[in-house]
């Protein structure tokens, strides 16, 4: 074996140029998947923190419900009387906190928190860069030790890395906490996603919260309340403890906490690694078709491959046939081959992970950043190769050395062993054969490009359309203004005097057109048409129900087609008047007025029940169609009714301008914080939102195109060197052609009729491939079927044009063929 690789290296160090593009093509291939997996890989890392192993989290369930989270009672009681634990800890995970001097002119910024118990850091092994972390004593009053800990990277981000800020103060939604220390870099927690700060638990109930809206603030108790369950727990088990054993004893601790349930069934606290997978069966789909399409960029990169391994094959059957007729056996010939083949990929494995792992690192944090928003600087991953990253490109890089290389070896050594002396082993037979096997392989090659290049074109159509289809209202000058008044201790009263006067100074600032509530509720609702004349049903489920202030459809730019809009007076009596959309008047009363038409409007409660909003209304007004809140989406059903949140702690307003919106938002974000300055706040313009709403969708399209365009670059790259050495084999045979008279466009007819008959043959196989494949994507599809004519036709027109023109240089070379040259020499 040794010998076998000492010969192979001497060969393919003789032919460098040949062995650089191996290596250059199977890097791409293998560097692509090495990429991907890594990405995918974070799922598989255990979590960086100590002996991961043994901790396990602890969850509620009720029958079919399951929450990840427990009552503090519950946990204090878990934590101070099992004998499964050797550590019990309890964390409240991403709250929001404004950060900032409480007074004019400073713009707070809004950061992600974590309150956690004194024990979190220690069980979970972290350490300090500066500092120290939460006492037990500090711990143990609630609201009393305002202290915190800053995350490394937000220490650096934030504060430039100042070494003196330990021992000073900060403002978390204008209250003064004393900054006690930093953790260390590699310090991550529980999860990938890091927060800015961590703070006492203690802290919980002094620090307000945009969460837990479905619950009233009276019925908060966060330590006393063993009905509000709040806080995620997590242990760790003693050594030689099952999470099976732990799990039946915390249902006997449960059992007396004497927890009351809703239901006939006994609630259990289920006890489940925390390095067990949970990941939806959706998600497992969208990592197996990723991995599936890279996985196809590997196959053409080895068709390409052994293609060039065919090629050079024959240039060395004289030597094979001597060896062979020397007395070595075919399967000597064919491990000295495959050796080959192994040793090539072997190099481009390695090759490959490097640039897997410099692309990652270069590329990354651009990609989430661009579609993932800022919050993505907060994910702490690390993307080094590990095991499992570098067992499976040594995997593949073994599969696609034998992939490329036995097929090539068993035809080298096929046992003509007179033909190979005589350097007859490029006879017509042979040169038929290996033209049929080389065709086999360019074909595959165009067809697994149209099932990466179709899909990829219906995502990058889906974009298009959902971006030039009209949408019914006027994005380009339309401003969203969103704040929450949570954090910052308001009460309703307050909310509303602070709402009317951020709405009066917005509506004077230069080119404010007008100023708006967003709608007040968005549900689906049941009607019942009252003057039902026609053959059709008389009641609809599921229709888009929106409440409305009397100025939300003109500032969002949807007019009315027919009627009238909602008075001032009718939003506040909350008067029976509706208006409906263009496509719901068509649908309920088709050919017909629907000004002056009565329904019934209720909204489902569940199980059954309704609940009644009007036992009659009257349609007043018909507006256009609009898909504000669902790009690309037009309801099929869609009723306004009055409605308008004044005085709510979370709103939206809306403001319609004259000018370019985006040159009003930091007039807006001043006049804002001029009101209240400890405030959270989100200045967008609706361009910028809908951008927002498509960035996964781009991100698919983007990626899938750059699959695409990788593929068919090394289809390319395959079918110019089949078809060059096609010109090479049949050179005698054109030099006699033009001998006898063939002019040069006979030729170049010729070769081109030869390498299109192989793509034509692609495209016949690849469409119907592609078409099933897209299937998959059907619902990331919006206003577009997965058998979209022009998508289709634009793909094969592409392919073919630069498969045409791969096709066209070598054929152009054989046009130049010397027939007297090419005679004298035969």
């Amino acid at each position: 074996m040794l010998q076998d690789l000492r010969y192979s290296l001497r060969s393919l160090l003789k032919r460098p140029g040949f062995t650089l593009v191996v290596v250059a093509t199977l890097a791409l291939g293998i560097g692509v998947n090495a990429a991907i997996f890594s990405v995918f890989n974070i799922l598989l890392r255990p979590l960086p923190v100590k002996q991961p192993e043994s901790i396990v989290r602890l969850e509620f369930e009720d029958g079919p419900r399951r929450m990840d989270i427990l009552s503090f009672p519950a946990y204090a009681y878990i934590r101070d009387r099992n004998q499964s634990f050797s550590d019990v800890l309890a964390v409240f995970q991403d709250e929001r906190f404004l950060l900032g001097e409480n007074r004019p002119n400073s713009d707070p910024e809004e950061i992600v928190g974590n309150f956690v118990s004194d024990n979190y850091f220690a069980m979970l092994g972290g350490s300090s860069h500066l500092g120290r972390f939460f006492t037990a004593e500090e711990n143990s009053v609630p609201g009393r030790d305002a202290v915190v800990v800053l995350t490394h990277g937000f220490w650096e981000r934030r504060f430039a890395s100042d070494p003196q800020l330990v021992g000073s103060s900060i403002k978390l939604n204008g209250k003064p906490f004393t900054v006690i220390g930093i953790t260390h870099p590699e310090f991550v927690g529980l999860r990938h996603e890091m927060p800015d700060v961590w703070m006492p638990l203690s802290m919980r109930a002094a620090m307000s919260t945009d969460r837990f809206e479905h619950v009233a603030l009276e019925k908060r108790d966060w330590y006393g309340g063993r009905d509000f369950p709040w806080v995620s727990v997590f242990a760790r088990l003693k050594p030689g403890t099952t999470a099976a054993e732990a799990r039946a004893e915390m249902n006997v601790l449960l059992g007396q906490l004497d927890t009351q349930s809703s239901t006939d069934r006994k609630p259990v606290i289920a006890v489940d690694p925390v390095n067990d997978l949970k990941v939806p069966f959706e998600a497992w789909m969208l990592i197996g078709m990723v991995l599936g399409a890279t996985a196809l960029i590997l196959l053409i990169a080895c068709f390409n491959i052994a293609n060039m391994q065919l090629a050079r094959a024959i240039a060395r059957q004289k030597e094979i046939g001597v060896r062979l007729c020397l007395g070595a056996s075919r399967w000597r010939i064919v491990r000295q081959l495959l050796t080959e083949s192994l040793a090539l990929s072997v190099v481009g494995g390695l090759a490959g992970v490097m640039l897997a792992w410099w692309s990652l690192n270069l590329f990354l944090s651009v990609v989430f950043v661009r579609y993932g928003g800022a919050e993505m600087l907060r994910v702490n991953i690390d993307l080094t190769p590990d095991w499992r990253v570098l067992s499976y490109s040594f995997g593949l890089a073994l599969l696609s050395g034998l992939a490329f290389g036995l097929v090539p070896a068993l035809r080298a050594t096929r046992p003509d062993l007179i033909g190979m002396v005589k350097s007859e082993g490029s006879t017509a037979t042979g040169r038929s054969a290996r033209s049929r096997l080389s065709g086999a392989l360019v074909v595959a090659q165009v067809a697994i490009c149209f099932v990466l290049l179709i899909p990829a074109g219906l995502l990058l159509r889906s974009v298009q359309l959902n971006l030039a289809t009209d949408p019914g209202y006027d994005a380009k000058n339309l401003l969203s203004i969103d704040y929450s008044l949570e954090l910052s201790g308001y009460d309703a009263e307050r909310a509303q005097v602070f709402q009317q006067q951020l709405m009066t100074r917005l509506a004077a600032l230069p080119g404010v057109k007008s100023v708006s509530l967003d709608r007040e509720f968005n549900n689906r609702g049941i009607v019942t048409l009252l003057d039902h004349g026609g053959s059709g049903p008389n009641q609809y489920s599921s229709v888009e129900l929106e409440g409305i202030p009397s100025t939300y459809l003109d500032t969002i730019g949807t007019p009315l087609v027919l009627g009238r809009g909602f008075t001032a007076d009718e939003v506040t009596a909350r008067a029976p008047v509706l208006i409906v959309s263009e496509s719901t008047a068509r649908n309920l009363w088709p050919g017909q007025n629907a000004l002056g038409k009565s329904l019934r409007v209720e909204q489902p409660l569940g199980e059954g029940a309704t609940e009644m909003i009007f036992s009659a209304a009257q349609v007043i007004g018909v507006s256009r169609d609009n898909q504000i809140y669902r790009s690309g989406e037009t309801p099929s059903f869609m009723v306004y009714v009055p409605g308008a949140s004044a005085g709510e702690m979370d709103t939206r307003l809306l403001v319609r301008t004259t000018t370019d919106a985006a040159t009003l938002k930091d007039l807006a974000r001043r006049e804002a914080y001029a009101v209240e300055p400890v405030l959270r706040l989100l200045v967008r313009t609706f361009e910028e939102r809908i951008a927002r709403e498509q960035a996964i969708m781009s991100a698919a399209s983007h990626g899938a195109t750059a699959l695409g365009a990788l593929a068919v670059t090394l289809a390319i790259i395959g079918l110019y060197g089949v078809m060059a050495w096609t010109v090479v084999q049949r050179t005698r045979e054109i030099g006699i052609r033009m001998a006898l008279g063939a002019q040069a466009h006979n030729v170049l007819t010729l070769v081109l009729r030869q390498g299109m008959k192989l793509v034509v043959i692609g495209v016949v196989i690849g469409v119907p491939a592609s078409l099933a494949v897209a299937r998959l994507l059907s619902s990331m599809l919006v206003g577009l079927t997965t058998s979209d004519a022009l998508t289709i036709g634009l793909v094969t027109a592409l392919l073919v044009g630069v498969t045409l023109l791969a096709c066209y240089l070598p054929a152009r070379r054989a046009t130049r063929v010397d027939p007297l040259e090419t005679l004298r020499y035969e």
